[in-house]
């Protein structure tokens, strides 16, 4: 608790708001776990120099016959934070690759966002459709924030959504949209299969279900684009803290985004594509399943810069 009082009241000591806003997030397991080495170097520093700061604070460290001690001790704790600013340092204005301190990264990922959302507007003639859960619902609802979404973009999404709801209510839809694609080249993007995981872990199964839909849409509208966006990663150790009863693991959405791929290539169809944005990008989830308005904002950039292949 000190740890978290001290980072939100001292932040910017620290490589500015942008790594502290990390660190002290609630959900922190979810950076501990991605964190690469030289992120956790920097953790340690800044941990250090709290502690430092304790210890310096304490009236028998400072007492005249600590004289020597005291040298000792602060030269080591400013020879770690000259090494930890150098890393800083490097990583902002040195560096074009991804080498720790979160700081550049995060900095990096801001600008190339805020370019690929003036670049979605370039593809208006395009239309795309995109069919997901309440991780794309949250885009268009408002209570997240506001999202660049680009005006050629529509969305059939609900809270919950699983096969049954693709085939009772979706698919209707989806084909009305389609039937109006006369003058635009059409995408339509899936993005559906984590809330299955309530009801089933047969995932060999559960992928059957969405591909014989997935392919008799392919056949049948052989103009349109369709495409598989992979099932995105969840946290492990959060997600059982708010969703108790998801069934669903890293590692069985891996098997359902793997084996949905390779149905996907051996259909060979031209045009039914796959995009992986599971292994592109980086996720900043809250509860674990859900996530942040960043995050929701790279996901869709992702699709409209990386996944339709525009026509």
């Amino acid at each position: 608790m000190f740890f978290l009082k001290f980072c939100l009241k001292y932040g910017n000591i620290f490589c500015g708001d942008l790594m502290i806003s990390m660190i002290c997030d609630d959900n922190i397991l979810f950076f501990v776990e991605h964190s690469k080495y030289l992120d956790i170097f920097c953790y340690v520093v800044i941990f250090i120099c709290l502690l430092c700061t304790i210890i310096l604070m304490n009236s028998k460290f400072n007492k005249k016959e600590n004289f020597v001690f005291q040298k000792i001790f602060l030269s080591i704790v400013m020879f770690m934070f000259l090494i930890f600013l150098l890393i800083i340092i490097f990583n902002t204005f040195i560096s074009k690759g991804y080498e720790g301190c979160t700081c550049r990264t995060t900095l990096n990922s801001t600008k190339k966002d805020l370019k690929e959302e003036k670049e979605i507007k370039r593809y208006g003639v395009n239309k795309v459709i995109i069919v997901g859960d309440s991780r794309m619902e949250f885009i268009i609802d408002g209570k997240h924030g506001k999202f660049d979404i680009p005006s050629n973009f529509a969305f059939i999404a609900k809270s919950g959504a699983e096969i049954e709801w693709l085939e009772t209510n979706a698919l209707k839809r989806l084909k009305t949209y389609l039937n109006d694609c006369k003058d635009n080249k059409c995408h339509v993007v899936f993005n559906l299969g984590v809330n299955d995981f309530y009801t089933n872990t047969n995932v060999p199964e559960m992928v059957n279900n969405y591909f014989e839909h997935y392919k008799e849409l392919a056949n049948e509208y052989p103009e349109v684009t369709f495409y598989f966006l992979s099932v995105n990663p969840i946290n492990d150790n959060v997600v059982r803290k708010y969703f108790p009863s998801l069934k669903a693991t890293s590692e069985f959405i891996e098997k359902f985004n793997g084996t949905m791929f390779n149905d996907v290539k051996k259909l060979d169809l031209s045009n039914f594509k796959m995009c992986d944005s599971y292994h592109e990008l980086e996720f900043k989830s809250r509860d674990g399943l859900h996530y942040d308005r960043n995050t929701g904002q790279s996901i869709l950039n992702y699709i409209t810069n990386h996944c339709i292949i525009y026509e």
